[in-house]
């Protein structure tokens, strides 16, 4: 285990995370899928699979999934956006997620009262369910309530993590997106370069999740040796690399901790300077 320097400072004092053990249904593919069902249910597959559901009443929008990783992360993006609301109170906390997959995050942070809401993803098959998603969802919920629900509707794109402007919102989430934007799906090659673009991608926070080289998907997939890249030396895909990004480039960080039982995937939170 890493012994972090002295800056790595508790600044939220967040709880401790309480994840229920789910019961892991593996999605049928890594494609993403998507289907309106009658009733308003909204299901979705691939990399993230769960069913959007609406309410009568608040929050209006629940999400049903088994997925132990969609619960982690909606637990600290929830947390984080209430803590940053509260540190800079007045206005509601604007939040953007690269790498947002089928857009579970997004919905969470609606319920959560953040606005307004970014999505970006690289796939364009993701980006294009993502969006209809939130469509079909927010034509359900204008249709059956008797007045449109208090919820900001995401906007999803297709983009590159490397090509998104600086203060893309107030809090920013790259979750599971390290390992892809080292060397795969960008041309960092390095890891200074890569979390000090994450880190300026927010006006407040950046969430980064940090993807250890054990972890099976790169064992898998071996992202990290893709164009180039590298574990070893001072550009190198490790830990220690990792480290000193994250306190050469953020204001303040916080260890929010792995998700239960995957201890190669730990989240940071990233204050911006």
């Amino acid at each position: 285990q890493t012994s972090h320097p002295p800056s790595f400072v508790p600044l939220l004092n967040l709880p401790p995370l309480h994840i229920k053990r789910y019961q892991i249904t593996e999605p049928p593919g890594l494609t993403s899928t998507f289907n309106a069902k009658a009733g308003g249910v909204i299901s979705l597959s691939g990399y993230q699979t769960f069913d959007l559901v609406y309410s009568f009443a608040p929050p209006y929008i629940n999400i049903r999934t088994e997925s132990p990783d969609i619960h982690y992360k909606a637990s600290i993006l929830s947390q984080t956006l209430s803590a940053v609301s509260q540190r800079y109170p007045g206005s509601p906390v604007s939040y953007a997620d690269v790498g947002t997959s089928n857009g579970a995050l997004l919905h969470v942070a609606s319920v959560a009262g953040a606005s307004p809401i970014l999505g970006v993803d690289h796939d364009v098959e993701y980006a294009r369910n993502s969006e209809a998603a939130v469509t079909t969802l927010h034509a359900y919920l204008n249709v059956v309530l008797p007045s449109p629900p208090p919820l900001s509707r995401p906007l999803v794109v297709r983009g590159n993590l490397q090509t998104q402007p600086f203060g893309l919102a107030d809090v920013v989430s790259c979750f599971a997106l390290m390992h892809w934007a080292y060397s795969a799906t960008a041309s960092f090659r390095n890891l200074d370069g890569l979390v000090g673009h994450m880190a300026k991608l927010s006006k407040k926070a950046t969430l980064i999740q940090w993807i250890a080289p054990s972890d099976s998907a790169i064992q898998y997939l071996n992202h990290i040796s893709l164009n180039g890249g590298s574990t070893e030396g001072p550009d190198g895909y490790n830990e220690e690399n990792f480290v000193k990004a994250l306190n050469k480039h953020c204001g303040g960080v916080e260890d929010l901790g792995s998700e239960d039982g995957r201890e190669t995937r730990r989240t940071y939170l990233c204050w911006a300077k």
